[in-house]
């Protein structure tokens, strides 16, 4: 038993989800809503797995324009803290954001 919204009471999963979803929500839509549309396409395309963000298919898939576009993005989101780079490969640095962005930013979105 905790306190959960002022009331002392069990919590179920859902209400830690719900409770989840709320505080991430005033923490990272600052952060998104800082970001270009190209910078959010990308995000999308690394949460689904792509790994060729350069590639034809992906650049028009996710509306990622240029490759100097996709170049430009990968470097603002590192610069920005938002992605790694190891070795070439693309990670969250956060992966809390990366969940949110996953569940509740690209879900409301229709992505």
């Amino acid at each position: 038993m905790f306190e959960f919204f002022g009331h002392e009471r069990f919590c179920t999963v859902f209400d830690v989800t719900k409770l989840f979803h709320t505080k991430m929500f005033h923490i990272f839509v600052p952060i998104t809503e800082s970001l270009t549309v190209h910078q959010l396409n990308l995000l999308r395309a690394i949460i689904a797995g792509r790994k060729a963000l350069s590639s034809a298919e992906t650049m028009s898939q996710y509306r990622l324009g240029s490759s100097a576009n996709v170049t430009r993005s990968r470097r603002s989101l590192i610069e920005k803290d938002i992605l790694d780079d190891k070795a070439g490969e693309l990670s969250f640095q956060d992966p809390m954001y990366r969940h949110w962005l996953k569940r509740s930013y690209f879900a409301i979105i229709g992505e």
